[in-house]
C-alpha cells in the first residue's frame, strides 16, 4: 500500500494549480479622510499625485487631471515605481537605438564614398612623391653626420681620458722616485754615510 501511495505522489502531476501574485496595487481615492466609505476612484500603482495636505493617516492629493481626494499614507511613496522606471528606460533605449542606427547608416554611406576619397589621396600622394627623394637623401645623410659628430665627441673624450691617465702615472712615478730618494738619504744619515 505504501508503494502505491509513493508511486502516485512521485509520478502523478500535482492536483493543485499554481498562480503568481501580481504587483498591481490599487489605492482608493476617497472624498474625505475616511476609508469607511466607498472610494471615488481606484488609483493604480505608479499614478503620479501632488500632495496638498495631511490629516491623520490620510493625505489630500491632486491628480494630473485636476481631481482631488484623500489617499492613505501607506500607499504613497516618493520612489518611482519599478514599472514607471522600466517604461522610462525602454523609451531611452529606443531613442539610443535610433541614434545608433542613424550613426551606422552614416558610416555605411561614408564607406561607400571611400573610392572617391582614395582617388583624392592618390593625387595627394603623387604630389608628395616629388620631394620624397630629397627627403630620403636627408634621412641617409643625417645619421652619418650625427655619427661623425658623435665620433668627434668620443675622440675628444677618449683623448682627455688618456691624457689624465698619463698625468696620473707621471705623478705616481715621480712621487715614488722622490720617496725612494728621500728614504735613501735618511738611511745614509742614520748609518753614518754607509749603505746597508
Amino acid at each position: 500500500m505504501y508503494r502505491t501511495i509513493l508511486f502516485v505522489l512521485l509520478f502523478c502531476p500535482a492536483i493543485a494549480s499554481s498562480a503568481h501574485i501580481t504587483d498591481r496595487l490599487l489605492a482608493g481615492l476617497y472624498a474625505s479622510a475616511n476609508n469607511q466609505q466607498q472610494p471615488i476612484q481606484l488609483l493604480p500603482s505608479g499614478t503620479p499625485v501632488e500632495l496638498l495636505a495631511n490629516k491623520g493617516d490620510f493625505v489630500e492629493v491632486q491628480l494630473v487631471d485636476g481631481k482631488t481626494g484623500w489617499v492613505e499614507k501607506r500607499f504613497l511613496s516618493e520612489d518611482t515605481p519599478a514599472k514607471v522606471r522600466l517604461l522610462a528606460l525602454q523609451g531611452k533605449y529606443r531613442q539610443l537605438q535610433a541614434q545608433l542606427d542613424l550613426a551606422e547608416e552614416r558610416l555605411a554611406d561614408s564607406t561607400k564614398a571611400m573610392p572617391d576619397s582614395k582617388v583624392e589621396t592618390k593625387v595627394a600622394s603623387d604630389q608628395l612623391a616629388e620631394p620624397l627623394p630629397s627627403a630620403e637623401a636627408e634621412i641617409t645623410v643625417l645619421p652619418k653626420q650625427r655619427a661623425e659628430e658623435g665620433a668627434d665627441k668620443e675622440n675628444s673624450t677618449s683623448y682627455s681620458i688618456v691624457l689624465l691617465a698619463v698625468l696620473f702615472l707621471l705623478c705616481s712615478g715621480l712621487s715614488f722616485f722622490f720617496g725612494l730618494r728621500l728614504q735613501d738619504q735618511r738611511q745614509l744619515k742614520r748609518h753614518g754615510g754607509f749603505r746597508i
